[in-house]
């Protein structure tokens, strides 16, 4: 038997930290598997070059990699350049890119072998055969080429006991830089709680019990839990070592058993961390959001995503206005911030029940949502209708443009026109019903630099009056910044008007042409969002970007 190098290479995901490859590498690791990782995002230089340094370094046999299906272009750079580097290496391909369309994911990615499903044990197996030079189509869960034809291996079930999973490989993926590089996501207005957020992102459940037609779960369809003793041994690793002060519970959704988080916010309190999870808004009762707000969740992800009961019935939410009313008045009462998402096109939307969610989202500006359009994604069920109708003409079209929008609704192709541009609007912050916090302070952070700007901001909360303090906050590039009020009284999440937070920044001589210029472009074109809707259309918006770029460095 061969001993063989396994290389794990995260493609630049744009900012999302790699659970998933990060736990394969782990689990192989622990197997006693020769594994190396390379986090292309804190690379300078061409990837060719990056990934050649780790190839030849370390003699790799096999790289393995993998994300979500919008990565389809991120993924096949690393291919690439791997077969670049070396053309004999074994290319391994993994995650919902391939889950979702095994067979979609072979003709649009360049690689040898793909992972179907929860990628550990399959992972595991594949090595042992490799190495042992076995039929590769002994080992389940697998898809490849084989004598011009493709083979699909029997399918592999959902793994049982996830307590049996090491610790995911923070050191191999350089978990220390990215959380001190990678800035958090600027729409969520939790990290704002927090100066100088360090993330931790954990998995403490796999699946959900419920299936929204406009969900695709990668890791299978059945709920699994670890134990909590499981999980604070993560915690505990990401609070002692790598300094995490703000949580982020990444499960699908955490609220499905009381007790345990009950329990979960029980050991969390002595930690004085913050912490965000998602909830059911069956499950956000005022006893429940009160106990684990005493924990430390100011925040929290409410799964709304439509007003109209037509609507959430068709979706399969299986809850209705009512309910989701009744959920953000238990967050008002407790003083929690409640976080959620109007998602409009659904097959039973019409041009009523667009205008029925958009009243009540625009007539309770204490009740902050995000709005946008229903994505249909491999391999939701909306996706397979969207098929089915023929309103995806062409697989792979539309997944290599990165699954545009379309009407797959019953709403008029006038008044779909219309949402389009309103939802863009919004998405940039021009019509959002939130109400507006006053910046009462704001200058530029000492630790602003020509190429990353920050400032300290003061803010007065429009409902409880008081001023919160922001130390280091950074340029994020929207027209209206969200913040969630530090008055933990109140935690209302507020919108700050972008000019105003970053008006210490538009001086070129203050800090430096490259960032001014970069505020300058971008709160143009954030606050253009009919102009910014026109030029996607085209494909255009980088060319234009970069236009106005150099027509600010030529007039200041």
């Amino acid at each position: 038997m061969r001993k063989l190098n396994y290389l794990f290479v995260l493609p630049d995901l744009k900012g999302f930290w790699p659970s998933g490859l990060a736990i394969v590498s782990a689990y192989l690791r622990a197997r006693g598997f020769n594994v190396f990782c390379i986090n292309t995002t804190l690379h300078a230089g061409g990837i060719v070059e990056v990934i050649r340094g780790q190839i030849e370094s370390n003699n790799v046999d096999v790289v393995c990699t993998g994300g979500m299906s919008v990565y389809y272009d991120e993924i096949n750079v690393v291919l690439y350049a791997a077969k670049l580097v070396k053309p004999s290496i074994i290319r391994v391909v993994g995650g919902p890119v391939v889950t979702s369309d095994p067979d979609l994911s072979l003709k649009l990615l360049d690689y040898d072998i793909g992972v179907i499903g929860e990628g550990e044990e399959t992972m595991a197996d594949l090595a042992v055969a490799l190495e042992a030079g076995r039929n590769l189509r002994e080992v389940a869960g697998l898809i490849f080429r084989a004598d011009g034809q493709v083979v699909r291996t029997v399918p592999r079930g959902a793994l049982e006991d996830l307590n049996s999973l090491p610790i995911p490989d923070y050191e191999g993926f350089e978990f220390q830089t990215w959380s001190r590089t990678i800035r958090p996501d600027p729409y969520l207005s939790s990290f704002s709680l927090v100066d100088r957020p360090i993330v931790g992102e954990i998995i403490t459940s796999r699946s959900c019990p419920f299936s929204c037609t406009f969900c695709y779960h990668p890791l299978g369809k059945k709920y699994r839990t670890r134990d909590l003793d499981h999980v604070f041994r993560e915690i505990d690793l990401l609070v002692n070592k790598y300094r995490v002060n703000f949580l982020n519970v990444q499960d699908e959704l955490f609220s499905v058993k009381k007790q345990r988080m009950i329990e979960f916010a029980d050991r969390i309190k002595p930690y004085n961390i913050i912490w965000f999870p998602q909830f059911r808004v069956t499950d956000a009762d005022v006893g429940t959001l009160r106990y684990l707000k005493e924990s430390g969740m100011h925040t929290v992800g409410l799964g709304v995503e439509s007003i109209s009961d037509k609507v959430l019935t068709s979706m399969r939410k299986k809850i209705s206005k009512a309910q989701i009313e009744l959920a953000y008045a238990a967050a008002r009462e407790v003083k929690v911030a409640p976080i959620g998402n109007l998602i409009f096109g659904d097959e039973e939307e019409t041009d009523e029940t667009v205008d029925e969610s958009l009243s009540w989202w625009k007539s309770h500006p204490e009740t902050p949502l995000n709005i946008g359009l229903v994505k249909a994604i491999p391999d939701a069920k909306i996706y397979r209708d969207a098929l089915e109708r023929g309103l995806i003409a062409d697989k792979e079209t539309f997944v290599r443009n990165k699954f545009p929008t379309i009407n797959m609704s019953k709403i008029s192709p006038e008044k779909f026109k219309w949402l389009q541009g309103h939802v863009t609007a919004a998405y940039y912050g021009s019509v959002l019903a939130n109400a507006f916090g006053k910046v009462t302070r704001s200058k530029i952070n000492a630790e602003s630099s020509a190429s990353d700007a920050y400032v300290d901001l003061e803010a007065r909360c429009p409902s409880c009056k008081a001023v919160s303090r922001y130390e280091k906050f950074p340029y994020l590039g929207l027209a209206n910044v969200r913040v969630i009020c530090r008055n933990h009284d109140c935690c209302r999440e507020l919108l700050l008007d972008s000019r105003k937070v970053y008006a210490p920044l538009l001086s070129l001589r203050r800090v430096g042409l490259k960032a001014a210029c970069r505020a300058r472009v971008q709160i143009l074109l954030h606050t253009r969002p009919q102009l910014v809707e026109r030029l996607r259309g085209f494909g255009v918006v980088n060319v234009i970007y970069r236009k106005l770029i150099r027509r600010v460095l030529v007039t200041g």
